[in-house]
C-alpha cells in the first residue's frame, strides 16, 4: 500500500510558492500526495486537495468549524505523514490531530515564524500576545513528533521552553533557482522608465503583502523624510493586500505620487530584483524572508529591520544595513547612507550574495533526512 502525506498550509498560493518541489519529491518517491488550505494549488503532483478557508484571526468561529472538517478527514484517511506549515494553518490542524487516535501517523510542523516576541537569546518578552502564543504552543507540542525551525531566535525560544521533543534546525525551504531568471538591460531599462527612474536614480524595492506586519507604512513614512533632500530616488512597492489603501493615502497626502510606484501583485518579480537597486523591508516579524533571499540570489544589497530571519541572513555594513524598528528615523537614516555613500553602497553590492545553504535542493536535502532520522528514531521507540 502507498504511503500517503498530506501537506497543511494557510493559502494554496503558499504552497504554489514555496513547496512545489517537495510535492514532487514525494510523488516521485511513490506517496499519494495531498493538500489542505484555503484554495487549491496547482500542482499535477497533487492527487487530492481540500479546500480549507482558514480566517486570519486564530480563535475565528470559522476556523473552529475548519477544525472539525480535518478531524474528518484525518480519521478517514488515515495519513503516514501530516506536514503542517505555517502558524495558523500548524495550530488548527494540530488541535484536530489531538483527537485522533492513529498511532502510525507523524506530525511534523514546519516552523516559518513564532508569533511569538523574544530576545535573540529566545528568552520572552511578558506580554499578552506572547505568552498566549506559548501557551498555544505548549498545548500542542506533545503531539508534535518533529518540530523544524528555520532562525536562530525561534529555535532559542524552542529549545528554552521545551517546545518539541525533537527540534531541528533547517535552512529554510531553499530558494528554488529554476524560478528565477536574469532581466536583460533592455527589460530592466523599459522598467526604469515606467518608474521615471534615470540610470542615476536609485531605486529601492519592497517586496511583500500590505500588512501590519510587513510594515509598509513605516517605510513610507521614512522614505517621505527624504522627500526635500534626495529627489532622484524611487521606491517599488509590489504586493497587495488589506493595508494597501491606507499606504496609497499616505502617499497622496505626502506628495509622493512622482516617487512611489505601487506595482501590484507581480507574477514574475525576477526583472523588478534586476531593475532595482536595494531592497528594503521593515518587517515587524520574520521567519526566514523569502524576498531577503531573493535579493541576495540578484546580487541586490538590503536594508531591513532588524529583527529575527533578517539577522540571519543580513550583516549589517557588510550584505546590508540594519536598523531597529520601530523607528522611521533610523530607517531614513539608513536609505540616506546608501544614497549619499557611494562607497559604502559598492562595497555592499559586491558582497551582496546568497549563501548555498539556502538553495533548494541543498535545504530540502537537509529537511528530508530530518524527516528520515524522525523515522528512524519513531520506529525505534515503538519496537
Amino acid at each position: 500500500m502507498r504511503k500517503k502525506v498530506l501537506v497543511c498550509a494557510s493559502t494554496a498560493e503558499h504552497l504554489e510558492r514555496f513547496h512545489l518541489p517537495y510535492l514532487a519529491y514525494f510523488r516521485q518517491e511513490g506517496w499519494e500526495v495531498h493538500t489542505a488550505s484555503k484554495g487549491i494549488p496547482l500542482s499535477s503532483d497533487i492527487e487530492k486537495a481540500w479546500d480549507i478557508p482558514f480566517q486570519k484571526e486564530l480563535l475565528s468561529l470559522g476556523n473552529l468549524k475548519q477544525l472539525f472538517r480535518l478531524l474528518g478527514i484525518f480519521k478517514r484517511e488515515q495519513y503516514d505523514l501530516l506536514l503542517i506549515h505555517t502558524s495558523l494553518a500548524a495550530a488548527w490542524c494540530r488541535l484536530a490531530f489531538f483527537r485522533l487516535l492513529c498511532p502510525r501517523t507523524r506530525l511534523v510542523y514546519v516552523c516559518h515564524g513564532y508569533f511569538m516576541e523574544a530576545t535573540s537569546e529566545g528568552i520572552l518578552k511578558k506580554n499578552p500576545r506572547s505568552l498566549f502564543y506559548l501557551t498555544c504552543e505548549r498545548l500542542l507540542a506533545g503531539r508534535t513528533d518533529l518540530l523544524m525551525l528555520m532562525n536562530r531566535t525561534d529555535w532559542e525560544i524552542a529549545r528554552r521552553y521545551k517546545l518539541c521533543r525533537r527540534p531541528v534546525f533547517i535552512n529554510g525551504m531553499g530558494l528554488d533557482a529554476r524560478r528565477y531568471h536574469a532581466a536583460g538591460p533592455e527589460t530592466a531599462a523599459r522598467l526604469r522608465k515606467s518608474w521615471r527612474a534615470a540610470e542615476h536614480t536609485l531605486v529601492f524595492l519592497c517586496v511583500g503583502e500590505f500588512s501590519p506586519r510587513k510594515n509598509q507604512l513605516e517605510l513610507l513614512r521614512a522614505f517621505s523624510r527624504l522627500a526635500g533632500q534626495a529627489e532622484d530616488v524611487r521606491l517599488i512597492l509590489a504586493g497587495s493586500g488589506a493595508l494597501e489603501p491606507v499606504c496609497r493615502a499616505f502617499v497622496q497626502e505626502n506628495r509622493l505620487e512622482k516617487r512611489v510606484h505601487f506595482a501590484g501583485q507581480i507574477s514574475d518579480i525576477s526583472p523588478y530584483f534586476c531593475a532595482a537597486d536595494a531592497l528594503v523591508s521593515s518587517s515587524r516579524s520574520e521567519g526566514l524572508p523569502f524576498n531577503i533571499m531573493e535579493a541576495l540570489y540578484f546580487h541586490l544589497p538590503v536594508i531591513a529591520s532588524r529583527v529575527k530571519g533578517h539577522t540571519d541572513l543580513i550583516r549589517h555594513r557588510e550584505n546590508g544595513l540594519i536598523y531597529d524598528p520601530g523607528n522611521p528615523e533610523a530607517l531614513s537614516a539608513a536609505l540616506q547612507s546608501f544614497i549619499r555613500q557611494p562607497e559604502l553602497r559598492a562595497s555592499l553590492q559586491e558582497r551582496a550574495k546568497l549563501d548555498p545553504k539556502y538553495l533548494y535542493p541543498n535545504a530540502g536535502a537537509l529537511i528530508f533526512q530530518a524527516l528520515s532520522r524522525e523515522e528512524t528514531e519513531r520506529m525505534k521507540e515503538h519496537v
